[in-house]
């Protein structure tokens, strides 16, 4: 499982970064979901994103070609450590728990998520230029999967519409952005997404049960 793709080349920088704050009932909440962009040692785009909430800590790099996700390693740690590189140049996924032997599954050809928001606004483009309805794939961080089974593909199926062009307010900024619905698995048909005119998720908002309303929104760090 060759990783060292996906590290900072030594004369790089960090061209862009931020973080999404996550809003229960309006009241923020203690997680920690940062993300930052740069090139590897080939010249390519890896973006870099990690989450942490309680115990768990996830975190997902992606290569990106010509706006084609080709590689993405990603990372669970809590009471085991998960490892899966999903490489789209080979279609296979490597799988590795708590540094034991890997396991190598087939993968679809189907667009890839790599689960953090610095990724979403990508994959809402992307189901829609399919049509608006597609196969997708997801490592697999569902709640009734079992923790030593995480982060194995799971093809799940989303669907999109564009909604209307809105402007949006973050920490007292005004945001132009286009509002879309996207929907499948925990996403039902209140779920909203912010994407600015380059497809950056600004902010999103769902219901995750009665009386228990998300909002999350990113802030962009400045250099």
């Amino acid at each position: 499982m060759n990783t060292g793709v996906f590290a900072k080349a030594a004369n790089a920088v960090i061209s862009s970064a931020g973080r999404y704050d996550y809003y229960l009932n309006e009241v923020l909440q203690p997680v920690i979901e940062t993300w930052q962009c740069y090139n590897n040692s080939c010249g390519e785009l890896v973006i870099d994103s990690s989450r942490q909430a309680g115990e768990l800590t996830l975190r997902s790099r992606a290569i990106c070609v010509e706006d084609n996700v080709t590689q993405v390693l990603v990372e669970w740690h809590a009471e085991d450590s998960i490892q899966a590189l999903y490489d789209y140049n080979a279609q296979q996924c490597h799988w590795q728990i708590n540094a034991e032997a890997k396991q190598i599954l087939a993968l679809t050809p189907s667009p890839i998520y790599p689960l953090m928001r610095v990724f979403t606004g990508a994959i809402i483009k992307r189901v829609a230029q399919l049509g608006g309805n597609a196969p997708i794939i997801v490592p697999d961080i569902r709640t009734d999967t079992l923790g030593n089974q995480k982060l194995r593909p799971y093809r799940a199926t989303r669907s999109c519409a564009f909604i209307a062009d809105e402007e949006i307010r973050i920490q007292g900024g005004k945001y132009r952005c286009g509002c879309w619905s996207f929907i499948g698995d925990q996403y039902g048909e209140g779920s909203r997404f912010w994407l600015d005119a380059h497809n950056n998720l600004l902010r999103y908002s769902w219901l995750q049960a009665p009386g228990q309303a998300w909002r999350v929104d990113r802030v962009e760090v400045k250099f």
